[in-house]
């Protein structure tokens, strides 16, 4: 699971295989830049977990997951995005 606090940094919580989650920790800054964030599943068909971000002018931007619990360097993955209220 992520998540993304008040200034942009986002935090990865690991499942500890026992109905609940490990510590937080720190897997970017800055994504208070996005005005929508998700955790899209398997995007690029590389057997690992992406992430999607929506800035404020509709680009949405992609990040590979690496399998170490963080994310390549984010990718244009599409324009036009800010005319949907909400992406899931």
């Amino acid at each position: 699971m992520i998540g993304i606090d008040s200034t942009g940094v986002m935090y990865r919580y690991l499942s500890n295989g026992n109905k609940g989650w490990s510590g937080r920790a720190k897997v970017f800054a800055g994504w208070n830049i996005y005005n929508s964030v998700l955790a899209i599943g398997d995007l690029n068909e590389d057997g690992r977990n992406d992430l999607v971000g929506r800035d404020a002018n509709g680009v949405l931007w992609s990040y590979a997951g690496l399998g170490n619990g963080s994310f390549a360097t984010r990718v244009k993955a599409g324009s036009g995005w800010n005319m949907y209220k909400i992406i899931i």
